[in-house]
This record gives structure tokens, C-alpha cells and sequence, in this order.
């Protein structure tokens, strides 16, 4: 087989970063089942990868599979507690769910974790003026803006 032959036939994914690698691909091309799928596989092979269940949690949300996400966010959580993302993550789970004190609280925790992270100040801008809770939504919005002047609409 030629060079370029063998180049185009990579080997099957084996290992779980091949599968994370496959999964993260088909996210980014709205492949989401597909991407479930790897992202399953890879989390069999390393079941304490807080990355896979991220990733697989988004494919899951784009599904509109906002449980299994929560649940994939809660994994993620549980193996990196400092995963700012992950709380964000989760509370956009809970927003479309409605849920938006769980959403906030959420929100709230990964601002803790991380104090400059704008679209979790934005998101929770959000979750508040669904509430009903116009100035501190406000405050949030304003936060965003300041950190990250690109969330201006």
C-alpha cells in the first residue's frame, strides 16, 4: 500500500483518547449520535476522563437530551470539582429545563471557580430575568459585557 494509501486508512480507534479524538470530531460537525457513540466507547475504555463526559454532555444537549447531559455534567463534576465549565454546562442543562434556581445555582458555582468566566455570568443574567429578577439579570448582563465585550447584543 502507498504512503498516501495508508494515510487515508487510518487504523480503527482503539484507545479511548482515539475514540475521544472521533467523538470531538463528530461534535464539531453536528454529527451528535455519532459523537455519543465515540464518546461512549471512550468512556468504557477510561471511565474517569472528566473530558469525555463533558463533551459527550454537549452532544447530549445538542440532542435536546438535557437529563443524560445533567448526568455526564454531575460525572464530569465528580472527577474534576474544579471544573468551571462543567457547572456552566450544567446550568444551560437545567435553563432548558426550565429549572432555573438550579440553573443559577450552578452558574453561580462556576463564577466561584472562575471569576472572570463571562458566559456564566451571562447565562445567569439569563436564568434571573427568566425569573422574573430583572436587576440582579441586569447586573449579570452588565458583568458579562465588561468581561467579554463581544456578549454585547
Amino acid at each position: 500500500m502507498s504512503f498516501l494509501k495508508s494515510l487515508r486508512h487510518r487504523a480503527a480507534p482503539s484507545s479511548a483518547r482515539d475514540y475521544r479524538n472521533d467523538g470531538e470530531s463528530c461534535l464539531a460537525q453536528g454529527k451528535y449520535g455519532q459523537a455519543i457513540n465515540d464518546f461512549t466507547k471512550a468512556i468504557r475504555l477510561d471511565p474517569t476522563n472528566p473530558t469525555t463526559y463533558l463533551d459527550r454532555g454537549l452532544a447530549y444537549e445538542e440532542e435536546g437530551h438535557y437529563q443524560e447531559a445533567i448526568n455526564d455534567y454531575d460525572a464530569a463534576i465528580r472527577f474534576d470539582p474544579g471544573n468551571a465549565a462543567a457547572y456552566c454546562n450544567r446550568g444551560n442543562a437545567y435553563f432548558a429545563l426550565d429549572d432555573f434556581d438550579q440553573a443559577i445555582s450552578d452558574y453561580t458555582e462556576a463564577v466561584r471557580l472562575d471569576p472572570n468566566f463571562a458566559l456564566a455570568y451571562y447565562y445567569r443574567g439569563l436564568a434571573h430575568l427568566e425569573k422574573g429578577e430583572a436587576a440582579r439579570g441586569k447586573l449579570d448582563q452588565e458583568k458579562a459585557i465588561t468581561l467579554d465585550p463581544v456578549l454585547m447584543p
